[in-house]
């Protein structure tokens, strides 16, 4: 998704722009098939990206489930860089860098130097610098917390070696237990890493959202096919409301039209299209003017005896009370 900022929401809200259908395990044993984790997923997405935007600079924010070495070394050996924000084990074994190999030592170079102490044992250290944070956080508080951060080397035998930034993050009341997030850019502030890892809150906002009003991972068909047909159309739709006050423009009130056949209640919109209904323009794609009813002879039922003789007066199946959404209006 794409954390950008929503001029009419002023906020930061994360849209849609790339989907891929990730399997489980147990589906791909079942069928003989090769499984790829979804960080193998994460990096493919991340190459092709970096593919069409090869100029620009791209700052990634996942959770802890994408901080592995393979995923963190693949996006810093992009050229240009990618710079990846996630949390960091407080377990994790970092080093300091190599010392510099002296004139007519034998065997290899040394990959990384001494081990510096947990993350765990850095609250209890008396010589450890905390600096004070006032950080606003995604439900519109304030909080202060005290930082301490550094670089290191994550490293694990087996795997490739990353530098790093880590920042550990601790209450001063010691309602919370630390923190530690990392950035593979050493040159991040602890001020910039906080701010940059606190937006992909909006990335769980978004995810309900469309769980909760589109119907995501809700629909009847559940073979690949038809989740890689729905899925992607349903984000894409949410992508397009939060955008469609700016693209649109005006102040008509639009709402959405009702479909061809019996008139129903209108379905749940997302809380984007609340405001959509009053800032979009009569020519906006999302939102056409309304329109009376169809009736059956506009619309013809594939069913016959579905189909309303022309004397007869069709029931009305909508709500009396004005839509809860404020998108729908009852015609007259």
């Amino acid at each position: 998704m794409l954390l950008a900022e929503v001029s009419w929401a002023r906020r930061v809200w994360a849209l849609p722009f790339l989907t891929v259908l990730a399997p489980s395990r147990r589906y791909h044993e079942t069928r003989g098939r090769r499984h790829k984790t979804i960080t193998d997923w994460a990096r493919q997405m991340l190459c092709l990206l970096r593919r069409w935007l090869p100029d620009r600079d791209l700052v990634v924010v996942a959770d802890r489930t994408y901080a592995t070495l393979k995923l963190l070394a693949a996006c810093q050996a992009m050229t240009p860089p990618i710079t990846f924000l996630t949390r960091l084990r407080l377990d994790a074994v970092l080093h300091d860098p190599p010392p510099p190999r002296q004139p007519g030592q034998k065997r290899r170079p040394r990959i990384v130097g001494a081990r510096q102490p947990s993350l765990q044992a850095v609250p209890a250290d008396p010589d450890t610098k905390w600096t004070a944070l006032c950080q606003r956080w995604p439900d519109g508080t304030k909080r202060h917390l005290q930082a301490a951060t550094g670089t290191a080397l994550w490293y694990h035998s087996g795997e490739p070696t990353v530098s790093l930034r880590w920042l550990l993050l601790r209450d001063p009341s010691g309602g919370r237990e630390p923190q530690a997030l990392l950035c593979t850019d050493p040159d991040w502030t602890p001020t910039a890493i906080l701010t940059a890892y606190l937006q992909r809150w909006q990335v769980e906002v978004t995810f309900q959202e469309v769980r909760a009003h589109l119907g995501v991972e809700t629909q009847r068909q559940w073979s690949a096919a038809a989740i890689a047909r729905t899925t992607p159309a349903l984000l894409g739709l949410s992508a397009g409301s939060s955008w469609s006050p700016t693209a649109c423009g005006g102040s008509v009130a639009c709402v959405p039209a009702e479909p061809p056949g019996m008139p129903r209640p209108c379905p749940p919109s997302p809380t984007s299209w609340r405001a959509s209904a009053t800032s979009s323009g009569p020519g906006c794609p999302f939102f056409p003017c309304p329109r009376p009813p169809p009736t059956s002879k506009n619309f013809p039922s594939r069913r016959p005896h579905r189909c309303w003789p022309p004397s007869a007066t069709r029931p009305d199946t909508r709500p009396t009370s004005p839509c809860m959404h404020g998108l729908c209006t009852k015609s007259s």
